[in-house]
Order: structure tokens, then sequence, then C-alpha cells
């Protein structure tokens, strides 16, 4: 295990250990490792090579430890946990010691804190995936008027009451100053932890406590079958550092004046929040929107400069399907982007100005949108599925046109009497093939068989007509031959 040595002055790509019987493993090899592990123990590669060595040295509950661990920092590593790995960390084998200080962190409080209003329908699920993950469950009621507060105490949470001042940041930093806990994790009533997540809260806190971090988590928004994530919410943070929260909705978290921006970071965790507050269809959640859309147009009213808000304005108007509306504000952010080279959301904003743009069918803008949003950041995945999705629609749409020209074409044949020559053909079997030809690229494979069907009974001379036919039916024996498998 000398190698570790070698590496210890930058952080590891891959952790070199050699291959190693149980029985070899030393004293200074085991004390080398474990300085190593607390030296880089915010590096997901090094819980994937301690989980190699650690598998090697057949302690598997210990690696599946490691390979979690590694999950946890870098959320891309997460895969599936197999029965397996539960098995093993519930019941695998007793661990030597030097294995446990080698996951050991420094313990660290942490409270978690809600903002609630009229909250009965979720809270009592939020705080129910909590209580085990925090050492409290404190809720700022900000003038409930159904159960909130009852149902929350009950589940033995810290129930505040907060005079509500229009301002998220308000009541966030309202929060923080009610709680004397090292950490304090934000989640909003309409959230609830992952079930798989809930020992990464405490873990998380010890692993970065003292470090000059404020940790992003994982959003999973469902809409419908749609299901979004966002890595941009930071949502724990330490409190010895002087955090505070700015801005009336959409609030963010800002630093102490002394503070230099440059000595922090803002990792994102796996530690992922499922939200409902996106659907518009709930009657909760539509309430909240409109609540959302009532403030931020006071606030774009006030500072018509402030882009953040003009994108989180949009943003509401379109989950309320107020496509129009949403149009404009992105338009207005679209215009202020350039004053606000630093402000992270713009790719987000053009994907849903897009979107709102394909809801009203106005294809070629939306592609235009799309295509600058890859110029700005072109290894957005939504961009090039939206840009995909609407060159479709558009196809489609051109498709249906295609078809009634080749229609009009059809019919006029018979009647113009014009000095301009034309293609006799058209009348005869062009313009119904064309008709045919786009039913098939639509999908309407029978239509389209059909029709080359009766243009090859007026013209049995036609080999493209045939060989349509042909590629058709073999299509088709393929279709049925794949839904007859098991």
């Amino acid at each position: 295990m000398d190698k570790c040595a070698e590496t210890k002055k930058n952080p590891p790509s891959r952790l070199y250990i050699p291959e190693l019987p149980t029985h070899q493993v030393t004293d200074k090899a085991i004390h080398e490792l474990v300085s190593f592990v607390s030296e880089f123990k915010l590096d997901p590669h090094t819980w994937v090579a301690v989980g190699g060595i650690l598998q090697e040295l057949g302690l598997f509950s210990a690696a599946a430890r490691a390979y979690r661990r590694a999950s946890l920092l870098d959320w891309r590593m997460a895969g599936t946990e197999t029965a397996e790995d539960r098995a093993y960390r519930k019941w695998g084998s007793t661990n030597p010691k030097w294995v446990e200080d080698l996951f050991a962190v420094p313990k660290a409080s942490v409270s978690a804190c809600i903002i609630a209003r009229n909250e009965g329908e979720y809270i009592g699920e939020c705080i129910k995936h909590l209580v085990s993950a925090v050492d409290e469950v404190v809720v700022i009621d900000s003038g409930s008027q159904d159960d909130t507060a009852q149902i929350a105490a009950a589940l033995g949470a810290k129930v505040l009451r907060y005079n509500w001042e229009d301002d998220f940041s308000a009541a966030r930093n309202f929060a923080l100053s009610q709680v004397a806990s090292q950490w304090v994790f934000f989640v909003d009533a309409d959230e609830f932890l992952d079930d798989q997540d809930v020992e990464h809260v405490r873990e998380t806190a010890g692993l970065f406590h003292g470090t000059k971090s404020m940790l992003r988590v994982i959003q999973v928004n469902q809409v419908g079958d749609e299901v979004f994530y966002n890595l941009s919410n930071v949502r724990l943070l330490p409190t010895q550092f002087g955090l505070c929260w700015e801005g009336r909705t959409h609030e963010r978290v800002v630093l102490p004046p002394a503070e230099d921006a440059m000595g922090w970071q803002r990792p994102v965790i796996r530690i992922r929040l499922h939200h409902r507050g996106y659907d518009p269809h709930l009657e909760g959640t539509a309430i909240r929107l409109q609540r959302n859309v009532k403030l931020l147009r006071e606030v774009v009213g006030e500072h018509p400069e402030d882009i953040g808000a003009w994108s989180a304005l949009g943003q509401a108007l379109f989950r309320l399907q107020r496509y129009e509306q949403a149009i404009e504000c992105f338009d207005t952010v679209e215009m202020l982007s350039p004053q606000y080279p630093e402000y992270g959301h713009l790719t987000e904003a053009r994907v849903t100005l897009a979107r709102a743009l394909m809801e009203l069918e106005r294809w070629l803008e939306a592609i235009g949108v799309l295509e600058r949003s890859l110029q700005n950041e072109p290894d957005y995945p939504s961009s090039h599925f939206y840009l995909g999705q609407a060159k479709m629609q558009l196809a489609l749409h051109l498709l249906t046109e295609a078809r009634e020209s080749f229609a009009n074409s059809q019919t006029l044949v018979n009647v113009y009497q014009g000095q301009s020559a034309y293609d006799a053909n058209i009348g005869k079997w062009k313009a119904a093939c064309g008709i045919a030809d786009t039913q098939k690229y639509q999908g309407h494979m029978i239509q389209a068989y059909e029709g080359y069907r009766k243009i090859r009974e007026a013209n049995p001379d036609h080999e493209m007509l045939q060989r349509q036919m042909l590629l058709l039916e073999l299509q088709a024996k393929e279709i049925v031959g794949l839904s007859g498998k098991p």
C-alpha cells in the first residue's frame, strides 16, 4: 500500500492498492489506507477504489458500504441497490475496527426545517420520512387555516408560528434563527425524502462538517408520465458560517459580505426529494402556483431587471398552461440575458419557452429557441430531446400539409384549363401515390397499403408500386412475428 503516499498531494482518479490476501494486511498498510481515505474522503473515486479493496479481502458488507458512499458523493454512480447489497448491510459479517475507522465521520446535528401553510394534505408524509433522518423537525407555520400545525405537532415536530410577509427568504431566515443544530436541511411541505436516502442526511453532514459547503440535493419532479431532475436546489447548509437566504420567491442562499465565493463548493449529493408541487391538475398545487404568480408579478413590477424572477414567473405560468403569458416572460429573460452572463438557468428557461411554443404548434420558433439553447449549453439532454420532438412534430405537420397538397393536385388536374403545361400522370397515379406515401410516413400502414393497391390495379405495370406493397407486407409480417413472441 506504499503507493498511497505518492498520491496524497492530489485527489486520485483511481486509487491503486496491490492485491493482498487478508492475512498479509499489516498494521502499517492499514494505517496508510485509513490516513489516505481521511484526506480524500470527499472524492467518490476514493470510495470506489476502497470498495474494490474490501471486496478482494472478502469484506463484502464493507465493500457495499463503500460503493454506497461513492454514490452518495456522486449521484451519477448510483445504481439500483440489490437485495444482496441490502443483505450485506443488514446481516453482513462483523467488520474489523480499522474498517469502521475508514467510514467514521464526525457526528453533526441536523435540523429539518419546513415552511408550511395549509399543507395538511402533505405535511404528514413529509415529516414521517424525515423523523429518523434528522435530530429534530421544525415546522414554520405561516398562517395555516387547516390542520397543518396539529398534524405536525402530533408527529413530534416543533411547530413555530410565523407572520407571513409574502417573502419566502424571510421565512427561511426565521427558521435559521430558531435552530441550534450544526446543519439545517430545508424541505418543502409537498416533498418527501426517498426511503433509501434516510441515512444519507446525517452521513453527509458529518462528511462535510467543517468545510465551506452548501449542498445541493436531487429534486425529483413527476408530472404525469414525465420525470424531471432538478439539481439546482441548495438545501443542506452549515449554520456556522452565517449563510442566509435572499429573494422574496425562488429564494437563494447568499454568503456573508466578508466571505469569498471562491472558497465555497456546491456539490450535488445523492439525497432525493420527491416533489409533487408541479402538477397543476392537483387543487393544492394550482393554488400554490397561482399564489407564486401573484407574488412574482409583484417582484418583477418592483424589479423589472430581475432575470430570475421573470424566469420563475414564466415557469409557473407554463405549469398553469398559460402559454402565451409564459412566452412573454421568457422573451423578457432572453432580452435580459446579455446583462447577466452568470445566470445559470438560461438553458432551462429556453427549453420551457420552446415547450410553450410547441404547445401552440409554433414548431419553427421552438426549433430556433432550442438551437440557441444548444449553442449556450451543448450537452444539456432536454435541449436535444425537445429539439427532436419539435422537428418530429413539424415533420408530421408538414406531412399533413403535403397530403392536402397532393389531394388538391388530384382534384385540380381534372378542371384545370390554363395555358401552362402540367404532368398528366398527376391524375393517373402520382397524386394518389403521394397521398399513400404520406400515410406510410405517418404510420398509417393499412391506409397506405390500400392506396398503393388501388393504384397498382389501375397501373399493373408500375414496378415502384409493387415494391412499396411488398415492403409493407414484409413489415407487417415482422410486426406480427414480434407480437407473437412470449
